[in-house]
């Protein structure tokens, strides 16, 4: 048993060397050898309890307004072997995914609150619709150099799906 073989022979970290590495992106798992009894044990640079190295990276990227180049360029610098671009947009696309639904689950949310506000103070049509107020500013005004702002606005009527 090479559990056994470990203990009696006394073996330790000090008598293993490294045989191979797998890389996927910035984790590693490295495999190492016994000189002693031959076993043969992985090493992972991380422990996957919250979030993957890859995703990590991604997200910060994101977050900071990075792309893949960018990231690229960054670990470069740092001489990082960087992650393969594979590997960037699936993350990309999956970390995305999650931001899409969580703010939707959130603007629901946020509607249901209005709507049953409106309800409460009586802000209703005569449907029984509740009316919420809504203020926003979306507007991209062409660059005028302080003169001339051609920016459109108005006024309008959103049917929200509070239910």
């Amino acid at each position: 048993l090479p559990i056994l073989c470990w203990v009696c022979l006394g073996c330790g970290f000090k008598n293993m060397y490294m045989i191979g590495e797998k890389r996927l992106g910035y984790k590693s798992i490295f495999t190492f050898k016994c000189s002693m009894c031959k076993m043969k044990k992985s090493l992972a640079t991380e422990n996957n309890s919250f979030m993957s190295i890859n995703t990590s990276v991604v997200v910060g990227a994101i977050n900071s307004g990075c792309d893949y180049s960018q990231l690229q360029e960054l670990m470069c610098a740092m001489e990082v072997p960087s992650i393969h671009i594979n590997t960037y947009q699936v993350e990309h696309e999956r970390i995305c995914k999650g931001y899409e639904k969580t703010a939707l689950d959130s603007m629901k949310e946020a509607a249901k609150v209005e709507a049953e506000l409106a309800i409460a103070e009586g802000n209703v049509d005569v449907d029984g619709t509740p009316l919420v107020a809504v203020v926003a500013d979306e507007s991209w005004c062409k660059r005028s150099y302080r003169t001339m702002y051609n920016s459109l606005s108005g006024m309008v009527s959103i049917n929200l799906d509070y239910e």
